[in-house]
């Protein structure tokens, strides 16, 4: 106690304090029953050397074969 100079009711006050802590404070959640969605973005605008560079996400493109002039999606 006197290397971080605490006293000793400062100590039990921190014991304390600690013991009534969820030391599993994410298992309130794994009970959920409700469906979560997640935002997946659609696209990216980056700055590259001073240029806008823009992304597509791939996961929302639908999966295409070009051939010559005809698209099949």
């Amino acid at each position: 106690m006197q290397k971080f100079d605490v006293s000793e009711a400062q100590l039990k006050d921190a014991v304390h304090e600690i013991e009534r802590l969820n030391p599993k404070p994410g298992g309130s959640y794994s009970r959920n029953t409700r469906m979560v969605e997640h935002v997946v973005r659609d696209f990216a605008i980056n700055i590259v050397e001073g240029e806008l560079e823009l992304t597509l996400n791939g996961r929302n493109a639908p999966n295409c074969m070009y051939l010559g002039s005809i698209t099949i999606c």
